[in-house]
């Protein structure tokens, strides 16, 4: 009878452990690198366009590469810069402030144009956003915000 006790104590312990292991990996968002397609249009429809974004996240901090091109009305420019920010988390959420925004040469989008389908984070230095993030079961994550699209960002 102790033997069966001691056996069914030392399951019990061996799940939990691991039940607190994998529940606390899943908020870990210290090595993140994942990259996403998508297309965004603003509340008027007036501007579209077609993005590829990467981000990398490492303990506290991280960046966003962003690249695509804008059509609004009659006008076409061309998004393509890298920012960088550091965040504090609350769970799935990260709060980020940015730090620096490199905007490369062939980058000719025009902020006013910008403002109408992406966070100020991504344009502006020392912007706050919001960004939630959940862990998929293929090693992707769906990352989500009140100021974007909900996108599936893949390894």
């Amino acid at each position: 009878m102790k033997l069966i006790n001691v056996f069914y104590l030392s399951c019990f312990l061996v799940i939990s452990a691991a039940l607190i292991f994998i529940l606390n990996k899943k908020d870990d968002f210290s090595n993140i690198s994942c990259s996403a397609k998508l297309k965004m249009k603003s509340l008027n429809e007036d501007t579209i366009s077609h993005i590829y974004f990467n981000l990398a996240l490492s303990k506290n901090n991280g960046w966003i590469k962003i690249k695509g091109d804008i059509k609004n009305g009659n006008d076409s420019s061309i998004i393509n810069r890298k920012v960088f920010f550091s965040y504090t988390q609350s769970k799935n959420t990260l709060n980020l402030n940015t730090n620096e925004i490199i905007t490369y040469k062939s980058d000719n989008a025009k902020n006013e144009i910008l403002e109408n389908i992406f966070s100020y984070a991504y344009i502006y230095k020392d912007s706050n956003m919001d960004l939630s993030i959940y862990p998929q079961g293929d090693g992707g994550y769906f990352i989500s915000s009140t100021e974007q699209h909900g996108v599936y960002c893949q390894p």
